[in-house]
């Protein structure tokens, strides 16, 4: 199924751009202070996060395990690896999220313990 986009309740905006934005390569498309929403090839968002309920720790019960990031090619899913790492590798023991190989792709899981899977089409 195809989704249009998906909407996450985050504890930490700084922590979801760290992941989102820097890791994963999205473009901030909106902001303010309690809501981001983040983009690729300039679309209105693909995925929003926001702090309404003002939690200062990750949900224990979310609704949503995981989602998919689909990617052009293998160029593609090489620079989104590559873009991790460097965030990682610069964040040192403060890395905000974790990345795992797949087979036939990546997996992110960010401080909200939400995995993001990104793969090739």
């Amino acid at each position: 199924t195809d989704v249009g986009h998906v909407h996450l309740e985050v504890a930490s905006l700084p922590a979801f751009e760290s992941a989102y934005v820097d890791g994963l390569g999205f473009e901030v498309r909106q902001s303010a202070p309690d809501v981001r929403f983040v983009a690729a090839d300039g679309y209105h968002h693909h995925v929003g996060a926001n702090t309404w309920r003002g939690r200062t720790t990750p949900a224990t019960g979310r609704g949503l395990d995981w989602f998919e990031v689909v990617v052009p090619d293998g160029a593609a899913l090489a620079a989104v690896r590559e873009r991790l790492d460097a965030v990682a590798a610069a964040a040192a023991d403060e890395t905000e999220f974790a990345v795992d190989d797949t087979d036939g792709g990546i997996a992110l899981t960010d401080a909200d313990g939400i995995e993001v899977r990104i793969r090739t089409e």
